[in-house]
């Protein structure tokens, strides 16, 4: 074997033939070109054939599963009946530009009973400084305890929220034959043995609450304590309606509501401005209801227009998030100031 017909295996400084060399190079090509790599579980690789493999959806796709919240079953009561004194007339001073009808309605009486009370035969004859009897609000003779004659609380609910915490939800319905506004609600909380836990007050979310409407609230009464009793809930205060700058003329019309997966109602309407002058700051009180007829949820929405012109008209959407069983019905008002 001469030089050339020798090629050197450099690892180990053997000598092997070109011609044997070359052999083994087309022998393990043929080799390689034969076999085909096993999928391996391991390695990560995809078989030729797939098993086929149920498809899970992404979670994107997942659709929530509403939860009501449960409703608390504890006491909600009305104070005892106890018999109260009719209020006293009230006084008021004449003042520059007073009128018996300006006066009558900031008292939410009537200009005859005015008129009756104070002996005035002329109403143009008013002098400043004079002073009027106001008379007080009607209180049926059935009925000697004047919150209770005039106002009931009724579709009261409480329940809890994702945070533990207590919400008090109702209505006070205005039973008397005048308009009347700042309604307060107040709510106490007993231990077993009566004495007073916590005290919680809010006012109703409605500005002027004509007879036989009602004004919704929803206030927060606190993280649920295992030593509580029970809840009273009663109406603190109210007052004869001063009209003056509210919008009492206002309507809500094409009210829609559509209950969502997640638990949420999508609520939608029309509101519209019956007053003879423009209307600042409209806005929009929804009150949702369950089966019962109790209240789950109450939000005050703001359409996009700010001002709203006479006879004009403003669409309004919102969501609710209401707390307790899942929501059935929607009721609605609108109301806001007039831009004089």
């Amino acid at each position: 074997m001469d030089t050339k017909d020798r090629v050197a295996d450099h690892r180990g400084g053997m000598w092997f033939p070109a011609s044997l060399w070359t052999a083994c190079l087309l022998l393990a090509a043929c080799i390689g070109g034969c076999t085909q790599e096993r999928p391996d579980k391991d390695n990560g690789l995809v078989p030729a054939t797939p098993a086929a493999v149920a498809a899970t959806p992404t979670p994107y796709e997942a659709v929530p599963t509403y939860t009501p919240t449960p409703i608390i079953h504890i006491d909600v009561r009305l104070p005892p009946s106890t018999p109260t004194p009719t209020p006293a007339p009230q006084q008021h001073r004449v003042e520059a530009g007073d009128t018996l009808i300006d006066i009558a309605a900031r008292y939410g009486v009537t200009v005859e009973d005015l008129q009756e009370l104070n002996e005035i035969g002329d109403p143009r004859g008013l002098q400043i400084g004079q002073e009027l009897e106001i008379p007080a609000l009607h209180v049926p003779e059935e009925d000697a305890n004047p919150v209770r004659a005039r106002h009931a609380l009724r579709r009261v609910a409480v329940a809890v929220d994702g945070l533990d915490i207590a919400w008090a939800m109702g209505e006070v319905a205005n039973l008397d034959t005048v308009p009347v506004e700042q309604i307060r609600v107040a709510a106490h909380l007993q231990a077993a043995d009566g004495t007073e836990m916590v005290r919680r007050t809010a006012l109703a979310v409605r500005h002027i609450t004509p007879p036989g409407k009602a004004a919704p609230f929803m206030f927060r009464l606190g993280e649920v304590s295992q030593t509580a009793h029970g809840w009273t809930l009663a109406v603190a205060s109210i007052k004869p309606a001063h009209i003056g700058g509210y919008a009492t003329e206002l309507s809500v019309g094409n009210l829609r509501f559509e209950p969502q997966p997640s638990g949420t109602v999508l609520v939608s309407g029309l509101v519209t401005n019956h007053e003879l002058v423009a209307v600042a700051e409209p806005e929009v009180v929804v009150t949702a209801l369950d089966a019962q007829r109790r209240v789950t949820a109450v939000r005050v929405m703001l359409p996009d227009e700010r001002t709203l012109v006479p006879g004009g008209e403003v669409a309004f959407e919102g969501v609710l998030i209401p707390l307790g069983e899942p929501v059935t019905d929607v009721t609605a008002f609108a109301q806001g100031f007039k831009d004089e």
